[in-house]
């Protein structure tokens, strides 16, 4: 009973100082050899020491190396070995160089066969002939030969197209009071009014331009003059067409402002030959055609120290007329 009502205290040994404890509180401390006397039972706390050895060791954690792509092995892994097959690393080389080797031969192969037919293409401006069946007269079987028709494509003005002669020969009569070229030509079922050629198309539509300032309709595009000649008259009309190509060219580029490139010596020569041909045909289509030519050389001739621009013009009107003669 005692027991009961007189609890057991606590005595803690802490750094030499003997501390006792009632009921959870601290009732008295006194130095070690105070405290001996006393028949108290006692104990020792012992703490346990902090031991390096035992701290848990944590494996460190590496990032992976990134992998990258092998050309013909794929995606590698750097944590895996690379795999050695052949047909994977020299496959899609192989196949590389195979393409663009072949590719290469056909691009020298059309320009070797380019350069071969280059001689057969057809240029701007020229005479084209074509062909049509013609019988014999002792068989009467058809064979190929050169027709009575060859073809100059030119580049021209145009200033409007009407159904009736009488309606395109007014409107060539008002364009003429301009001082503007204009000639009539008949194609197909309609009649064409022509204001002036060029070289080229794009020349053309700036020849087109500058004859817009005189007031007048214009539209400019290829054209194509069918000449109906007989057979043995083609070939000095044919002797014709550069004369009138470096005509053509050189006045109309006079006109936009440039400088002459003609050959007025070549031009000459050319006229003098073509002239003994002409008498020798007697041929009034002939006669005609030579005579317009002759007049448009002299005439851009004189504008060359005159200087005026209708000369140029009247030039350009004269290498219409010779269409119209190379048409009949």
């Amino acid at each position: 009973m005692d027991n009961l009502n007189n609890p057991k205290k606590i005595t803690i040994k802490i750094n030499g100082q003997v501390k006792t404890f009632k009921d959870g509180t601290l009732v008295e401390s006194k130095p070690e050899a105070a405290a001996a006397a006393e028949p108290e039972e006692s104990f020792n706390w012992i703490l346990p020491e902090e031991d390096e050895e035992s701290e848990r060791n944590v494996p460190e954690m590496k990032k992976p190396k990134p992998g990258f792509f092998s050309f013909g092995n794929g995606w590698i892994s750097p944590n895996k070995k690379k795999p050695i097959v052949f047909l994977q690393t020299y496959l899609i080389p192989i196949i590389c160089a195979v393409i663009i080797g072949t590719s290469l031969g056909f691009i020298v192969l059309k320009t070797i066969a380019g350069t071969a037919t280059s001689g057969t293409q057809t240029y701007e401006g020229e005479n084209v002939p074509t062909e049509k069946p013609v019988e014999t007269a002792d068989t009467g079987k058809k064979k190929k030969a050169v027709a009575a028709v060859t073809e100059i494509k030119t580049f021209l003005v145009q200033g409007g197209i009407f159904t009736t002669k009488e309606a395109a020969a007014e409107i060539q009569q008002k364009v003429a009071e301009k001082n503007v070229p204009a000639e009539i030509f008949k194609q197909e079922d309609q009649f064409v009014l022509y204001l002036g050629a060029s070289s080229t198309l794009e020349e053309t539509k700036k020849l087109a331009v500058f004859l817009k300032t005189y007031d007048v309709d214009v539209f400019w595009k290829e054209v194509t003059i069918k000449s109906g000649a007989k057979e043995k008259e083609q070939k000095i009309l044919g002797d014709m067409v550069p004369v009138y190509q470096q005509l053509t060219k050189d006045s109309s580029a006079q006109l936009l402002g440039s400088d002459s490139k003609l050959n007025q010596e070549k031009i000459d020569k050319q006229l003098a030959a073509l002239k003994t041909e002409v008498k020798k045909a007697s041929s009034a289509t002939l006669s005609d055609a030579y005579n317009q030519l002759t007049a448009a050389a002299e005439l851009h001739r004189q504008y060359q120290s005159s200087q005026e621009k209708t000369q140029l013009l009247q030039t350009q009107d004269k290498l219409l007329m010779f269409l119209q003669n190379y048409q009949k």
